[in-house]
């Protein structure tokens, strides 16, 4: 029986809507390689010239993105899946094997994973994984070398009557992770129809944009989005992107928007994230086929709502908001930022059930250990490596004495080699980082190679197989790849987002395996200055850690190569940052400047050389110390002098990390000056009495510092464990 239209009407469309959902199963259709923003990435990341690497295939927290996207489609009832691809599917196979989620047709009627799968000769196992089961849902992968956009996917999907859905169905854009059932997110879209059937679209956002309130995006090509909607209705009135550089105000054309009947108010929103996750209605097919100008979904929209043709006939998008305190989480990864930021809610628990310890992958079984991550049993590290909060530690990875990692995903069969700082970044599986190697805010993909002393800075991504010698700064925003980005590719993605594109290999400051793809730093003199030396040695046994090398902590001063001249170090980022810090500080120690405007300077300089908190605690430290210490003629002075910049020097204190690098900060300012080093456990007492320090961090850092430091800080190491005892011995006494 139909529901009955407005007013008791005719229900007869609303009959004809419930009969077509009762003859078809709910359907998806998902995008397994980017022609956006993402594409850039993705081509990068390929392994060898002209073998593009699958978007689907990414992996999020060492999971293939495609795993977390079927796994949800299959928790939404969805019963039908079309896998969409321009590149081989031989990886998405690859991938969905690994996972051992796949009951392939037509080679058995139950669960068989990769071991079952490698019994049969290559012609089967292609044919069965054209279409398999996943959790009850039939899923079916299709390749289409001649798509040059999403659209023309699309219109091949259309033209076909058996892949052609007759009734509401899923859309998932290229590298859209949710944890929710998109069940119910259906079961809205389709109320809607049924009152109104020019409702075409629900697409899906999420409220504030954590983009904006974070750090600067050191590489991000997203552009931020504004959107408008009717504030009863949730209809999108209004879509746009802008720029991060255009500061022009957002047009709004007042007749379109409030052009519809009985439209009171709308609300309009810059802090949104479009999720790529859209409910669509068949008619959706039907209006690619009729506009070949329609590259993607979002060109649909736009289009419908700039031209008026929303209202004029009908054509409505519904705007659906993630609700968070329902756990609702979404997200679609675009460039290294999202990603980086995607990895990191997976980490922290925001995407629940899909966590590291979730075991998506059969081949990880993950432990949580509070303060540190997650840890796969066959791991191996170093009784001195120090592991921080936010780490994912894959199978059978290797950390050297002395490595420090912090907020990283390390995939499986890493090698870090000792006194490596590895920071915010992502470890793909085989890869290698030598001893007294930085890291940062980087992608380090499957094989590649990075040598010792070397310095990759916030934004790289080296491809796969991709190597960088030893003693090699490799400057913001390098992407290093053995590949080629596509012949017919020129530099901007149907989102308009622009990239630059090489047009010949380029030498870094070193040797390096694989070509310049994109660079922020490419028509500086950077290039100009170097001659090309690009080389195919096996930088492997070049850079894979020894045991005989030498343990020193680290320090900026060690992060700078031998043999570069002055115009080169100023791509350094942390060396120009410690520069510019040192010549504030002196200026304001000079100039008696009130602290509170230093704090701003610096603030600024943190912003402008895009470094974290526990950068800036550990460079204004020692760059105050190294300044204070010759203005001062004795330990009184100089501890008074501490005391009057306490706020300063404790202002980017805010965890754990920020406090291990305070104290690495003094350990090296001990190091540069015999007056710090003699008042250096009263430097100690000062942090921890203020509450700033904290013992566990404390005994953390006395573990990985040199002798000598060891030696200057054993006055105030002795009183904290004798200190500890004596509670400890007052707990018990109380107890008993």
């Amino acid at each position: 029986m139909g529901r009955e239209g407005p007013g008791g009407g005719s229900n007869k469309g609303v009959s004809l809507l419930k009969a077509n959902a009762d003859e078809e199963p709910l359907r998806a259709i998902l995008f397994a390689h980017d022609h956006g923003a993402l594409r850039a990435m993705s081509d990068t990341v390929g392994g060898s010239p002209g073998m593009p690497f699958s978007a689907a295939c990414i992996p999020l927290v060492n999971v293939p993105v495609v795993v977390y996207q079927l796994v949800g489609l299959a928790r939404s009832e969805v019963k039908d899946c079309l896998v969409l691809s321009t590149v081989s599917l031989d990886q998405l196979r690859e991938a969905l094997a690994a996972a051992e989620l796949v009951d392939p047709i037509g080679v058995s009627g139950n669960h068989r994973g990769s071991a079952a799968l490698a019994e049969n000769n290559e012609a089967e196992r292609t044919k069965a994984f054209e279409s398999f089961h996943i959790q009850g849902m039939s899923v079916r992968l299709m390749e289409g070398s001649d798509w040059r956009c999403a659209g023309d996917a699309l219109r091949e999907v259309n033209s076909r009557s058996g892949l052609r859905p007759s009734k509401d169905f899923i859309l998932i854009s290229t590298a859209s992770i949710f944890n929710f059932s998109l069940s119910n997110v259906l079961k809205e879209h389709r109320a809607r129809r049924a009152s109104d059937k020019n409702w075409l679209m629900t697409s899906i956002f999420r409220r504030g944009n954590r983009e904006l309130a974070g750090r600067a995006p050191t590489t991000s090509t997203r552009k931020q989005l504004a959107i408008a909607v009717d504030s009863s209705t949730r209809q999108l009135v209004k879509y746009t992107e802008l720029s991060p550089a255009d500061s022009a105000p957002i047009q709004i054309d007042l007749d379109i928007a409030f052009g519809g009947p009985q439209r009171r108010a709308i609300e309009v929103m810059a802090d949104v994230v479009d999720c790529g996750i859209d409910i669509c209605a068949p008619e959706i097919l039907v209006e690619f086929r009729d506009n070949f100008d329609f590259s993607e979904i979002r060109d649909f929209i736009r289009e419908k709502l700039d031209s008026g043709e929303a209202e004029i006939l009908g054509n409505k998008v519904c705007a659906r908001f993630l609700d968070s305190q329902a756990g609702e989480y979404a997200t679609q990864i675009v460039d290294l930022d999202s990603y980086a930021m995607a990895s990191a809610d997976i980490v922290n628990r925001w995407a629940f059930p899909f966590t590291p310890d979730a075991s998506l992958m059969p081949s990880a079984r993950y432990q949580f250990q509070r303060g540190r991550g997650y840890r796969e049993r066959s791991a191996y590290i170093s009784k001195s490596a120090v592991i921080e909060e936010g780490c994912v530690i894959g199978p059978r990875v290797q950390i050297g004495e002395s490595a420090r990692i912090l907020r990283s995903v390390l995939g499986e069969d890493v090698v870090v080699g000792e006194g490596a700082v590895i920071v915010d970044s992502q470890l793909w599986r085989e890869t290698r980082v030598g001893s007294q190697t930085e890291v940062r805010h980087a992608v380090l993909c499957h094989g590649s190679v990075v040598g010792s002393h070397c310095v990759i800075e916030d934004g790289c991504l080296l491809g796969s197989g991709t190597g960088v010698g030893d003693q090699v700064v490799l400057p913001r925003g390098t992407w290093l790849s053995l590949g080629e980005l596509d012949e017919d590719y020129d530099g901007e993605s149907s989102d308009g987002a622009e990239y630059e594109v090489s047009a010949t290999q380029h030498s870094l400051s070193g040797k390096v395996t694989g070509r310049v793809v994109y660079c922020p730093w490419q028509d500086s003199s950077l290039f100009n200055d170097f001659p090309v030396d690009c080389v195919e040695s096996d930088l492997e046994a070049e850079s894979t850690p020894s045991e005989s090398d030498p343990i020193e902590p680290h320090s900026d001063q060690d992060l700078e190569p031998e043999g570069l001249d002055s115009e080169s170090r100023v791509y350094d980022a942390t060396t120009a940052f410690m520069s510019e810090v040192k010549e504030t500080v002196a200026r304001a120690l000079a100039e008696k400047v009130l602290v509170s405007n230093v704090i701003l300077e610096i603030n600024g300089l943190k912003l402008a050389y895009d470094r974290s908190y526990g950068d800036c605690a550990r460079t204004i430290l020692r760059c105050f110390l190294s300044v204070a210490s010759t203005m001062t003629h004795n330990a009184p002075e100089l501890l008074d002098l501490v005391q009057s910049w306490k706020e300063a020097l404790t202002k980017f204190v805010t965890s754990g990390a920020e406090q291990l690098e305070l104290l690495n900060g003094l350990a090296m300012a001990s190091k540069d000056s015999d007056l710090v080093c003699q008042v250096l456990p009263s430097l100690l007492e000062f942090f921890y009495d203020l509450d700033v320090t904290e013992e566990e961090i404390i005994w953390k850092w006395e573990s990985t510092i040199e002798d000598q430091v060891r030696h200057a800080a054993a006055p105030f190491l002795t009183w904290l464990k004798t200190a500890e005892e004596d509670d400890d011995e007052d707990e018990d006494e109380d107890e008993g």
